[in-house]
């Protein structure tokens, strides 16, 4: 769906930025932002109506490297369960997506690793919305579960636990 990975990838990352620079991880920062920016200046030109697409192979790279930055965010004294809550509320739109397709299609007994329209944009393009509505509703809830993700480093460890519990 147009201007979907790219943006959410941005948030993402921008939010990987963050918390590597509240903790003082200034090379996993730098690349946090490089991926930010790439991304930002892909959605200038893939947000709906897009002119140019991202395709399988950009969204795979996004998808990398974005895990790349979530393994390398290393959260020295935080607690065990705060630590392993950050980058799954930072990457928490594509980790759902992953989670409703991949449910969807074993119980369909479908191949996991098969393209098909199955995916959270497209179920919610079916029920009316436009790609405009299905971007700008994905980007919202990315920032809020990054916004989360962040406040997590502030919290004590029972508040945290009842944040992720809540979400």
């Amino acid at each position: 769906m147009d201007g979907l990975a790219s943006g959410v990838t941005a948030i993402s990352a921008i939010t990987f930025f963050v918390i590597s620079a509240q903790a003082g991880h200034f090379l996993v920062g730098a690349l946090a932002l490089a991926v930010a920016g790439s991304a930002l200046g892909f959605l200038f030109h893939n947000f709906p109506p897009a002119k140019i697409f991202l395709g399988d192979s950009g969204t795979l790279l996004f998808g990398f490297l974005l895990a790349a930055l979530g393994l390398k965010l290393d959260l020295v004294g935080e607690n065990g369960f705060i630590r392993s809550a950050i980058p799954i509320l930072a990457l928490g739109v594509p980790i759902f997506d992953v989670i409703v397709v991949v449910i969807a299609r074993v119980r369909e007994g479908r191949p996991i690793y098969v393209g098909g329209l199955d995916h959270t944009s497209h179920r919610l393009a079916g029920r009316g919305l436009s790609a405009r509505s299905v971007a700008l509703l994905h980007y919202a809830t990315q920032i809020a579960l990054s916004t989360l993700a962040v406040a997590l480093l502030f919290v004590t460890w029972e508040a945290a636990l009842w944040v992720v519990t809540a979400t």
